[in-house]
C-alpha cells in the first residue's frame, strides 16, 4: 500500500489516464465543435443573406440543410460526451 499512495505514483499513473483520456475518443469533441461553429457561421451567412433580400427555394433549403447538420453535429457531439466522460485530473488523483 505504501507503494501505490506514493504521491510520485499516484501523478504518474494520473498523468497516463489523461494521456489515454485525451487519445481514446476517434472522433475528437473539438473536431466536432469546429464542425458545430461552420453550421452555425453557415446560419448565420444564410439569415444575413435573407435580411439583406437575397432568397429563393435553393436559399431556403441551404438554411434547412445547415440546420439539419448543426442538429445532427449537436447529436453526436452529446453521443461521444456520454461514450467518453471526461474526468478532471482532480478526480483521477483522488
Amino acid at each position: 500500500m505504501a507503494k501505490i499512495m506514493d504521491d510520485a505514483f499516484v501523478e504518474y499513473i494520473t498523468d497516463a489516464v489523461m494521456d489515454l483520456q485525451g487519445r481514446e475518443s476517434s472522433v475528437p469533441p473539438p473536431a466536432l465543435r469546429k464542425q458545430l461553429e461552420d453550421a452555425e457561421r453557415g446560419i448565420t451567412n444564410m439569415l444575413n443573406a435573407i435580411q439583406a433580400g437575397i432568397i429563393s427555394a435553393s436559399t431556403k433549403q441551404r438554411l434547412n440543410e445547415l440546420e439539419a447538420a448543426k442538429q445532427k453535429i449537436e447529436l453526436q457531439i452529446i453521443q461521444e460526451e456520454m461514450k467518453h466522460p471526461l474526468l478532471s485530473r482532480e478526480d483521477v488523483t483522488y
